[in-house]
């Protein structure tokens, strides 16, 4: 973690709490590597969370623990438990249709008793639930993966009803296309210091920009088991006694462009779209189609 610079670590499962002697062990151990500059939170269904134990997690350095409350058939009973002792308390939920007025009515409860968070995530269709989604009356929309565009409506009209009813209860929608691309470029960027040249660039996006003479190619660099044996990947030893490697790979063609267009880069909808996409991670939502 220290040597990628990383800010933040999780802990999931499975459930952590069945093994709550091991998590706790995890979490002294990145606190007392990384210090407190890194955030530190943890997923639970909290069926089996108690007082005592969000004390021993608060003590070990848990900053931030999240409920899918979707497990105790939305109470929040357990979420509460943990409100006052773990800094920051989260529910973390997929945003499911068929729950809508639900979550809706919950959204105001949720703030009430000091959870500070509501994240939602967009359903999407896998290989593990397909057999329990595909049978039901939704609308799978093409992309990176199969999403469930009922579930992304949801989620849209309760960050609204939130708004429009003033509840004090910040309401994060996680969109699957959103989520993956700056996952996408933030792990492009854990690798480029070790293999960046001098005369290359990083692009918001997470690429190299490398210039030629009147043109540009862009890179990502790519983390690899050590052992490889890729002659062009750095090699780069870990604490544990371990190694890893780092690659730089051509993602475009030599592409003609003019250095000085890269002078000013704040207006980039000028660029044209063979460099926008290596440029500038793509906001807005998913296309339907």
């Amino acid at each position: 973690m220290a040597l990628f610079g990383f800010t933040g670590a999780s802990i999931s499962g499975g459930e952590p709490l069945l093994t709550l002697d091991r998590t706790l062990s995890y979490i002294d151990a990145v606190r007392r590597r990384c210090g407190d500059a890194v955030h530190l939170w943890m997923y639970t269904n909290g069926t089996l969370m108690i007082r005592e134990i969000a004390g021993e997690l608060r003590s070990a350095g848990l900053g931030e623990i999240r409920f899918d409350i979707g497990a105790t058939n939305y109470s929040l009973s357990k979420a509460q438990l943990a409100v006052g002792v773990i800094p920051t308390v989260t529910v973390e939920i997929p945003a499911v249709p068929e729950e809508e007025v639900l979550l809706r009515d919950k959204l105001a409860g949720m703030a009430s008793v000091g959870i500070q968070h509501l994240n939602l995530h967009q359903l999407r269709l896998t290989p593990h639930n397909s057999k329990h989604l595909a049978s039901r009356p939704y609308t799978f929309m093409h992309g990176e993966s199969v999403m469930v565009l009922e579930s992304e409506l949801t989620a849209l009209r309760l960050v609204r009803y939130a708004l429009e009813h003033g509840i004090d209860l910040p309401v994060h929608y996680c969109s699957f296309p959103y989520k993956r691309r700056f996952q996408h470029a933030a792990a492009r960027r854990r690798g480029i210091p070790f293999v960046q040249s001098d005369h290359e660039e990083v692009t918001p996006a997470g690429y190299l920009r490398a210039h030629g003479a009147g043109s540009v190619q862009y890179f990502e660099a790519i983390i690899l088991p050590g052992g490889s044996g890729r002659r062009s990947a750095v090699e780069i030893p870990l604490p544990s006694g371990r190694w890893i490697a780092v690659e730089k790979r051509p993602v475009s063609p030599s592409i003609p462009a003019a250095s000085s267009l890269f002078i000013d880069l704040s207006p980039l909808s000028f660029l044209p779209a063979e460099l926008l996409r290596f440029e500038r991670i793509s906001v807005g939502l998913a296309d339907y189609f």
